[in-house]
């Protein structure tokens, strides 16, 4: 096993493991504010001091978003599918960032493939298969009201992921056409930076919040957007930004139930990209485009989020935007 397909197969079964590891690793001993509804760490009858107990960080939350374009426009092809797993942990949470540069740290692994608009016969000057992994850490924290997020990621590209046999597997097995594996993007390693600040407006039950985010290494772009969220759930919760579709999905679980609508859209100016290379006469479009809707219910035990995304075209080839659907369910034991 290649080492970028050992490090993804690490880190699912990391995340399938969650709820064990939290367990063991709390102790019953420490819970977020986003779990029970006290600010900061609960400490029960525990005997540390409390600046003893906060030089440890402890698990926040996981969160996961799977995309695909299957539940979207029905359709497979360019950015085809996703699936980010987060892990957060920080000193406690009370619903708000910290103040201080590293006190909240996300670890993500993602995947991504990304393929021509017909998979199994290409057209001539399609956009080349690509599989997608990284892995990264990430930190948030506030400053004089702003939210500021700074993270790297170790991203993998090629046939070295695995993802091509990946999905070529998944399509034996659903009666799909089979994807034409020999055109990939090659075997390549980019260090990437991504750096996003955005300010919260909360007005009752709705939050707005526009943000600025730059990335520099597997694409370099710069992007202006903003979100919304709009009902009783979500106020509170350490939120992390898909790569692919922007949505912001969520970390942790406050206690509140009911329900959500989030609304967002952003538009970005694209340098350069590795998926799309310039000397292979790839000309990127001018501008590139998001508009995205979902909804999150939160009951006692099962909240599901499910959202949809339009991605305007990415190059001058591409015929058309595409939608594609992400979901996300979370679990109470």
């Amino acid at each position: 096993m290649r080492i970028p397909q050992a490090l993804f197969a690490l880190s699912f079964v990391f995340g399938l493991g969650a709820q064990a590891l939290v367990a063991q690793e709390a102790g019953g001993a420490s819970r977020t504010s986003a779990s029970t509804g006290n600010a900061g760490i609960a400490m029960g009858d525990s005997a540390v001091e409390p600046d003893a107990y906060r030089q440890r960080r402890f698990h926040l939350g996981f969160g996961r978003l799977f995309s695909n374009d299957r539940l979207g426009d029905g359709k497979d092809r360019w950015r085809t599918g996703s699936y980010v797993i987060s892990n957060v942990r920080g000193y406690d949470w009370d619903g708000e960032l910290p103040d201080s540069f590293g006190s909240l740290v996300e670890y993500r692994s993602r995947s991504e493939i990304i393929a021509p608009s017909n998979v199994s016969n290409p057209d001539e000057g399609a956009r080349r298969h690509a599989g997608v992994l990284s892995f990264g850490a990430h930190t948030m924290w506030q400053y004089e009201g702003v939210e500021l997020a700074l993270g790297a990621d170790a991203v993998f590209v090629g046939p070295q992921t695995g993802l091509g046999k990946f999905q070529k597997w998944i399509h034996e097995r659903t009666d799909n056409p089979l994807p034409d594996l020999s055109d990939q993007i090659e075997d390549a390693f980019y260090p990437t930076l991504t750096f996003e600040a955005g300010k919260t407006f909360s007005y009752g039950l709705l939050d707005v919040r526009p943000f600025a985010q730059t990335m520099i290494g597997s694409e370099t772009l710069v992007r202006f957007g903003g979100d919304i969220l709009l009902g009783w759930v979500g106020h509170k919760d350490v939120w992390l930004r898909d790569v692919t579709t922007g949505i912001r999905y969520a970390a942790t679980r406050e206690e509140e139930m009911g329900g959500s609508i989030f609304i967002g859209a952003d538009v970005a100016k694209v340098a350069s990209s590795k998926f799309l290379p310039g000397d292979e006469g790839y000309e990127l479009s001018d501008l590139r485009k998001r508009l995205r809707a979902g909804y999150r219910v939160q009951g006692d035990k099962l909240g599901i989020f499910y959202g949809m995304t339009y991605l305007s075209p990415e190059f001058e080839g591409q015929s058309e935007g595409q939608v594609t659907g992400s979901v996300q369910f979370k679990l109470r034991f």
